[in-house]
């Protein structure tokens, strides 16, 4: 028989092809197969691998987010507080600078200083 090519150069009639070379072919394909069964294998293992990797990423950034939200909960309590305090100290400065802005706040304030001293004094034993 004489075998035709097609216009890709692949040999379209199967009884073209020598049984010697077919019969060589065999035990190699096998072997091919093989190792393409053990690769076939390992890409599995490796898939399997990276898909729990990937569900831990996933997990860990679920947590990470849970975590962020929850400190700027926090963050934003905290502003309310220091805003609050805030307000606060500076009234009290406000109070103060009434007090201290004039000569006889300055001399109240001098008369509570020597009347705390005393205290003390009298309260510690041995009035010393």
């Amino acid at each position: 028989m004489t075998g035709k090519r097609s216009s890709s150069g692949v040999i379209t009639n199967v009884s073209e092809i020598p049984a010697q070379r077919a019969s060589v072919e065999e035990p190699n394909a096998e072997k091919e197969v093989q190792k393409l069964h053990a690769i076939v294998t390992n890409l599995r293992a490796d898939r399997d691998c990276f898909a729990s990797l990937l569900e831990n990423c996933v997990e860990n950034y679920d947590s990470a987010t849970e975590l962020i939200q929850l400190m700027q909960r926090e963050i934003s309590q905290l502003q309310v507080q220091k805003n609050y305090l805030q307000r606060e100290n500076n009234e009290y400065r406000r109070k103060l600078s009434k007090i201290t802005d004039t000569w006889y706040g300055r001399c109240a304030l001098q008369c509570y200083r020597f009347l705390r001293r005393v205290k003390r004094k009298l309260a510690s034993p041995g009035g010393k």
